[in-house]
């Protein structure tokens, strides 16, 4: 349910209990649960296209939204105002397509999360260009 690093640093990986146990240099061990709910898990997904309006890969369904994408986004930036979300990620600086496509041609809205403070009103794109997208998992 969580992963911790060097530094004692505990990230949530999914909603449920952990217990963290620690040792110091004297051998010292201390034990704590801690539970996380609200978790909401998206996977990313690269290198999406398509070439008709009716395409079954247009991020649609349980492609974030850009209203969505604004609330992944406030989780992670302030962890250092100077990146963009996806360069703190180590995730690919491209513009991601959201789950808003434009039903009137093969366009979808897609959202420049490589800039660290984004336009979540987004730009109009044809299904033809390449770029990630984020999915919702279970929700």
């Amino acid at each position: 349910m969580a992963t911790v690093d060097q530094t004692g640093f505990v990230v949530a990986a999914n909603n449920g209990s952990s217990v963290i146990t620690v040792i110091d240099a004297n051998g010292d061990q201390a034990s704590y649960t801690i539970t996380f709910s609200g978790v909401r898990l998206v996977k990313r997904e690269d290198d999406r296209w398509w070439t008709t309006p009716g395409s079954y890969v247009r991020p649609q369904g349980n492609a974030l939204s850009r209203a969505q994408m604004r609330q992944f986004w406030e989780q992670y930036k302030d962890e250092d105002q100077s990146k963009s979300v996806p360069a703190l990620l180590k995730w690919p600086l491209k513009h991601y397509w959201s789950g808003d496509n434009i039903g009137t041609n093969d366009h979808a809205w897609a959202v420049d999360l490589q800039n660290p403070a984004p336009n979540f009103d987004g730009a109009s794109f044809q299904g033809g260009n390449r770029f990630p997208a984020l999915y919702r998992i279970d929700w």
